[in-house]
């Protein structure tokens, strides 16, 4: 238990000795709330979108519509909940990128259901989640699933960590079954989740660099808004475990 102690602390003091850890950290929180405010934005308009059709699913149409809301809600709350305190108690020098990269993750949602108007499945439960913060319930903020979204982005952010990553996989496909049985979500929505929370990974990966490569190289002292770095790797994943 000292050992774990010993190891934290050396963690924090090394993240807060760099020098610009905290400017990127503001940046971070700054973008975040930003994005929080575009999804909102987002979403209210999305719902304002007059004669947007619901259609059939053939998955949906064929399984029945199931209140699975407090798994859902409570589930991806915790599964966010988790992903930010395990980052901040010990990985203190990761948090500015997975705020990055969360706020990437609602930008890339905002603008999807900006551009793509459905109207709700049939039968659809509405969830919890987005909604306890809203004004009114939202309907049509449907592509792709946030839901599912979130939960594979902490997978591809804590990768090389392999009991994170196969228990982030596995809950991702868990929380994603839920919200089809709810129909609170089309078959598409989930499945779409994926490849582009893959590619959220991928431009936060570039656009902060100096982000992701501080957590990875203790000599690597690069100012947040710079993305040009020495490292020479193409892997998709580094192969450091934390």
């Amino acid at each position: 238990m000292r050992h774990i102690f010993k190891v934290l602390y050396q963690r924090h003091k090394k993240a807060y000795e760099r020098k610009w850890f905290f400017l990127s950290l503001v940046m971070g929180f700054a973008l975040w709330e930003l994005s929080i405010r575009f999804m909102f934005i987002a979403g209210d308009y999305a719902e304002s979108v007059p004669f947007t059709p619901s259609v059939h699913d053939l998955f949906l149409d064929n399984i029945p519509t199931i209140d699975m809301n407090w798994i859902s809600t409570y589930g991806i709350e915790w599964a966010i909940k988790f992903t930010y305190l395990y980052t901040l108690f010990a990985l203190p020098s990761y948090l500015p990128f997975v705020l990055k990269a969360f706020a990437m993750f609602k930008v890339f949602r905002g603008f999807f259901i900006t551009i793509l108007h459905l109207g709700p499945p049939f039968g659809m439960i509405p969830d919890g989640f987005d909604n306890a913060l809203a004004s009114h319930y939202l309907t049509k903020d449907l592509f792709f699933s946030g839901h599912t979204g979130y939960i594979f982005l902490s997978a591809f952010i804590f990768w090389n960590n392999k009991p994170m990553r196969f228990f982030f996989l596995g809950f991702a496909l868990f929380i994603g079954s839920t919200t089809l049985f709810m129909h609170d979500h089309y078959t598409l929505d989930v499945l779409a989740a994926l490849p582009i929370t893959f590619t959220v990974y991928m431009v936060s990966k570039e656009l902060f660099k100096s982000d992701w490569l501080i957590h990875r190289d203790p000599n690597y002292n690069s100012p947040p808004f710079l993305s040009c770095s020495p490292y020479k790797g193409n892997q998709i994943f580094d192969k450091n475990t934390y």
